[in-house]
């Protein structure tokens, strides 16, 4: 039996010249695809990060390596070829044809790498013969076929595992080994040993490539460090600053230390001058004048010796601290149930407004007595939302921030940070430390841009785009909660939520509502059934909407096909449409988009898709299959579909979150074919299920959303 062969792309032939004498029995050609656990397990060469700081580094060892690598092939004189070949990466090999290959690794002796956590060598190889006779004793091997690996410094003396696989077919064989053998030096050597128990012809063996594939975590550098300091200091002040946080102060749980290194402002120089002497976290009143521009960065250093970005903090050494004294505070305006809103000496968020005021946001800022909770600071003009009437979540987005400096700025001295927040799932989890979109969305939107080339009584522009942080699945409308704030640090986007700065800046606070297109689309599926196609769509809010008008491409352009599917007009409510085209023909891909218009009879493109359509036989079913549940979300009743390919019993069980049980949809014998199942959760809470079917083998889930 020929197990698999591969063939390039072409018209292939197959004859069969064989028979039983006198026409006795028969054969059967049976013709299916080849599985192929070298593919299978194929990884991408180089280095990419597979999760958060776990990073995998795959080399891989061929036949067309370098001589650093690899130096085969080889010319063989084994007696198997009779008219003598070649060994090594692609060439069937025999017991006397053993050759080796080296693995590297550059980044092995990185000061950047944490730890290793795993390393193998993988090994693609064709028509293995793993195979013993042991008989008639069971002690000796009356004959043996075994191709056993060494690894690094342990050969010849100890083989670390034999290659994996069966007569005429791929394999794969994954060798893990000790880390040492290629931490120490980045080298990694692997040799292999053919038919090592005996020296016979009919055993070969065809090794296509290797692969090093080593699993390690960086070293993270440490959080920028943030603390306290004075205000105002004199020639009488100490020039001091307290480290008091993040905790943790670094990612991977390392022990830090901080470093303090102090400038002094040369105006000649137009430049800072490092100042050695001083390495503490204090400079002495003694060593200051009046009139003089002190900084100090601090720095924290993990025992691996990563740093962080550092902390900075200007000091203005001032004969009186009334000479550009403090005149109010601004704050933010946010509900302080949700959000951080206090006056300054309870956690802010808080920044200081000098008499000669030195940077905020728009055109005025304005002293607050006390923090307002309901969006009420007149002061809040510094954003502009750019096409606010057509947010999607997780697109990107666009705001305008104006940044205006006062009389008292002095870009030599003084630094501008923006950070900006939206709450991405209000009211749900009311906060500004949330990532969505599948994690790639922050409520974070801008993570301390420094804002530079500013000189004092100027304003200036920037626009910022971000991806929507978006809302919660079937959430409905909702009011955009956002926070803007000027800083003369940078820092971390959870410390700069509420900290206090007492040099400039503003912070401004928006609740923004209708902030998203008339409809907020949950799903948009197009699925073929039987020669038709199904389009099902679900919405969980509309504003507005009349109607619904679905388009087909044809050729460059779109034609409509379905003119006018009522709306909902104004829900804040899950609703579920389709329509089915009857119009398609097997063996094309048709593309749909659906438009919604308001009242107003203005349209927006809300979703499009796509469909290859094949033909079928609506009696076949050619696979097993669990499909979504329609509608999703429901209320109280979905209809779930699925396919069995062959007749059995079948099991179709719902569950909650927390893995209870709670309905039973099929539990018996079932004819082959596509069935359907109603699930009614009359009385059931909202929230999320999970349905299960099992049969013949065959297990999946899915997951749907009771939406009351």
């Amino acid at each position: 039996m020929l197990a698999c062969i591969t063939l390039n792309r072409g018209t292939y032939f197959l004859v069969v010249e064989a028979g039983y004498p006198q026409g006795e029995g028969y054969y059967q050609l049976h013709i299916s695809a080849c599985s192929d656990p070298c593919q299978d397990n194929l990884f991408a060469e180089g280095t990419s990060e597979i999760q958060e700081n776990l990073y995998r580094y795959v080399q891989t060892v061929d036949a067309n390596s370098p001589d650093s690598l690899y130096h085969g092939p080889w010319p063989s004189r084994n007696p198997c070829q009779e008219n003598g070949g070649w060994y090594g990466f692609d060439y069937l090999s025999w017991y006397d044809n053993d050759f080796g290959w080296r693995h590297t690794w550059p980044g092995y002796n990185s000061s950047s790498i944490q730890s290793v956590d795993s390393a193998f060598v993988y090994i693609c190889s064709w028509d293995v013969d793993n195979f013993c006779d042991m008989s008639p004793n069971r002690v000796t091997p009356v004959s043996c076929e075994k191709d056993i690996v060494f690894i690094d410094e342990q050969m010849p003396n100890r083989y670390v595992e034999e290659l994996a696989g069966s007569n005429q077919a791929l394999s794969i064989t994954k060798i893990p080994f000790y880390l040492s053998d290629i931490t120490e030096d980045g080298n990694l050597f692997v040799g292999l040993d053919i038919d090592y128990f005996s020296h016979w012809c009919n055993w070969a063996v065809n090794v296509h490539r290797s692969q090093l594939v080593v699993y390690y975590r960086e070293n993270r550098p440490p959080f920028v460090p943030v603390g306290i300091y004075p205000a105002c200091v004199t020639g009488d002040s100490d020039l001091c600053v307290t480290v008091t946080g993040p905790d943790p102060a670094d990612p991977d749980g390392d022990p830090v230390n901080h470093v303090y290194h102090w400038y002094l402002y040369d105006a000649e120089l137009s430049d800072w001058v490092f100042q050695s002497l001083y390495t503490d976290r204090c400079v002495p009143a003694s060593e200051t004048t009046v009139g003089q521009t002190w900084k100090v960065e601090v720095v924290a250093i993990d025992n691996h010796s990563a740093r962080s970005d550092p902390w900075t903090v200007t000091f203005n050494v001032v004969f009186d601290c009334g000479s550009n004294p403090v005149i109010g505070w601004d704050y933010g305006d946010h509900n302080p149930q949700c959000y951080p809103t206090e006056v300054w000496g309870n956690g802010g968020p808080a920044n200081a407004i000098s008499e000669l005021n030195i940077a905020w946001l728009g055109e005025t800022v304005t002293a607050d007595v006390f923090p307002n909770s309901v969006n009420l600071d007149e002061g809040d003009d510094g954003v502009v939302f750019v096409d606010s009437l057509n947010w999607m979540p997780c697109d990107s987005e666009e705001v305008d921030v104006t940044i205006t400096t006062g009389p008292g700025f002095n870009p030599e001295i003084h630094s501008l940070y923006l950070y900006g927040w939206k709450d991405g799932d209000y009211p749900a989890n009311c906060s500004f430390s949330d990532r969505h979109c599948d994690g790639t969305a922050y409520e974070c939107i801008i993570r301390g841009a420094q804002i530079t080339d500013m000189a004092a009584s100027q304003s200036r522009t920037i626009r910022f785009r971000f991806k929507d942080p978006g809302v919660l699945l079937g959430q409905g409308r909702y009011d955009g909660i956002f926070r803007f704030r000027l800083l003369s640090e940078y820092m971390a986007c959870d410390a700069a939520i509420a900290s206090v700065d007492r040099i400039l800046g503003e912070t401004e606070d928006y609740i923004k509502t209708d902030l998203q297109l008339p409809v907020q689309l949950l799903s948009f599926e197009a699925v073929q059934e039987n020669e038709s196609v199904l389009l099902r769509w679900s919405t969980a809010s509309e504003s507005n909407n009349d109607y619904f008008r679905i388009e087909r491409r044809s050729g460059d352009a779109w034609r409509v096909i379905a003119t006018r599917i009522d709306g909902a007009g104004n829900s804040t409510t899950a609703n579920h449409y389709n329509y089915r085209d009857a119009s398609v023909e097997p063996g094309t891909t048709y593309e749909y988009r659906l438009i919604s218009v308001d009242f107003n009879g203005t349209a927006q493109v809300v979703s499009t898709n796509s469909i290859p359509v094949v033909q079928r036989d609506p009696q076949v079913v050619e696979e097993y299959k669990l499909y979504p549940n329609y509608p999703n979300p429901f209320n109280p009743t979905t209809t779930i579909t699925f396919d069995i390919k062959e007749s059995g019993n079948v099991s179709l069980r719902v569950f909650d979150v927390v893995g209870r049980e709670v309905a039973v949809l099929a539990d018996g014998f079932m004819n082959a074919g596509r069935h359907h199942a109603v699930f009614n959760a009359e009385g059931m809470p909202t929230g999320l299920y999970i349905y299960k079917i099992s049969t013949n083998g065959y297990s999946a889930t899915q997951k749907m959303i009771l939406l009351k």
